[in-house]
């Protein structure tokens, strides 16, 4: 059946279409197979109870037509004739002369009917047929009149079967009518089976979307022995187990949050301790010089020159730790993000003459619409990148800066698969031809305190990472194949 192949078919409608389909195409074969027989046995019982009256007539009028008695066979002929079922009488002799028929008898049996005849051999005849003048089926019955198995002569009388038809069609009448009852009747037991059935389904579905949405309390009241009952208990022990196990799970992320914090801690300690031990070394015993009556007031100058350099250092590598740990507060404006850029390539370049031995390749698309950030956050992402990108060439190359825009279904070609919200994204590409990344620190490179120089604090790129992350936006790390690394940053446009 296509509608049970709907998948917009709720399992009650489902369960119920098949109940009476089923019930259906059960009646109407009963229903077939019931009339057929009953309309054969009907067929058959007229016949017999036909041929009875025939054979009894014809041995009962034995005498008369011996003895040509046509009173006698006419007032037998006329009793008869009165009955419903009875169309015509034939009575003929052995030399199949008729002697007494009733009205018109002769001229309502067709030729082909009325050549037909008994024998010594079939001494009875039934023939079933449709009469062309009156337009009803009939039944022609005739048997001889025997003395000593010889015919002497033979009666014929044929037999409306029209009170028959009344009766298929009372009986098809009945039929139908119990059948619609029956499917009445079927559909009501088919609903109410259908309710019992899919009634503990609609829990389950429910209890389901609610644990699904997160409250693990639900539980389902199915007080049955029956199987539903059973899988209502079984579900419920796995409620239980997920509320425990939810449980568990918090307990245990909280104790892994404080371990993370403190392990971050420690990191964090360590990172301070290393980065303030040498410049402390060099102040102590540039301090120690300088307190030294003996020492050279040049040196001492120089020495305090040292001290200064040193304590801006431990300076500006304190305020990059702090940086890094507390939140920045937005001020947000609607900027031109190739003139930021612009802006803070000038500066890096004005910098140091050995710089010029990276060459900067500026391609900016006239696309960008303007961004609504903090435009000394996008300098400290472009000085960030860059300087990153500078200390992987200290041989010289080529750095590539490069901006447009790009739609939510590019994402997913470029690279990134997480869900975004439905809004285009200015995309800021820095490439550079230095040595690349190695494969396996390519996933760890925008952790904190994550660095393969000898030098350096690991916290660029993650500041990069973190700024990008307020912004709602996305980072692509990859390596070039042709040489050098390539970071993608996506921000989301207004």
């Amino acid at each position: 059946m296509a509608i049970l192949k709907k998948r917009n078919i709720s399992l009650r409608t489902r369960i119920t279409t098949a109940f009476v389909f089923v019930i259906i195409v059960t009646i109407t074969i009963l229903s077939v197979a019931n009339h057929y027989r009953w309309y054969n046995d009907y067929i058959q019982q007229a016949r017999d109870e036909g041929l009875i009256l025939v054979q009894t007539l014809a041995q009962s009028s034995i005498d008369p037509i011996i003895k040509h008695d046509f009173f006698t066979l006419n007032q037998r002929v006329q009793t008869l004739i009165q009955k419903e079922s009875v169309i015509y009488i034939v009575i003929s002799d052995k030399n199949n002369q008729v002697l007494v028929q009733s009205e018109s008898a002769l001229a309502l049996i067709p030729p082909e009917i009325l050549g037909n005849k008994t024998s010594r051999d079939v001494p009875n005849l039934i023939q079933t047929y449709m009469n062309p003048r009156l337009q009803i089926k009939v039944n022609d019955i005739q048997a001889n009149a025997l003395i000593d198995n010889r015919p002497w002569g033979r009666v014929r009388i044929g037999f409306s079967l029209e009170h028959l038809d009344r009766e298929v069609r009372k009986n098809i009448y009945i039929v139908l009518s119990t059948g619609l009852i029956s499917i009445v009747i079927g559909i009501g037991v088919a609903f109410v089976l259908s309710r019992l059935i899919t009634g503990p389904i609609e829990k389950f579905i429910h209890s389901m979307r609610t644990i699904a949405d997160g409250d693990l309390q639900q539980e389902i009241q199915i007080e049955t022995m029956d199987e539903f009952g059973a899988l209502a208990k079984t579900f419920n022990h796995m409620s239980y187990s997920l509320r425990e196990n939810k449980e568990e799970l918090q307990q245990t992320y909280q104790r892994l949050i404080e371990k993370e914090k403190m392990a971050a801690l420690g990191e964090l300690a360590a990172r301070i301790a290393h980065e303030i031990k040498n410049p402390l070394s060099i102040i102590k015993g540039s301090a120690q010089i300088f307190v030294d009556k003996k020492s050279d007031p040049v040196i001492k100058a120089e020495v305090g020159e040292y001290i200064i350099d040193e304590i801006n250092r431990l300076s500006g590598k304190v305020g990059m730790l702090l940086d890094h740990a507390k939140p920045h507060n937005k001020n947000l404006k609607a900027i031109n993000i190739n003139s930021v850029l612009e802006d803070s390539i000038q500066f890096w370049e004005s910098q140091k003459n050995s710089r010029q031995k990276i060459k900067i390749n500026r391609r900016f698309s006239d696309r960008i619409p303007p961004l609504m950030i903090d435009i000394e956050l996008i300098r400290q992402i472009a000085l960030n990148m860059i300087i990153n990108s500078f200390e992987a060439m200290q041989n010289g190359g080529t750095i590539t800066i490069e901006t447009d825009i790009v739609l939510p279904r590019d994402m997913e070609r470029l690279g990134i698969k997480e869900p975004l919200p439905d809004t285009r994204y200015t995309v800021l590409r820095f490439e550079d031809t230095g040595i690349g990344i190695p494969p396996a620190d390519l996933p760890k490179v925008l952790e904190p305190f994550f660095t393969t120089k000898k030098n350096g604090t690991g916290l660029g790129l993650s500041n990069v990472s973190r700024i990008v992350e307020n912004y709602q936006g996305k980072i692509l790390v990859e390596n070039i194949k042709e040489k050098g690394a390539r970071f993608s940053i996506f921000l989301p446009s207004t």
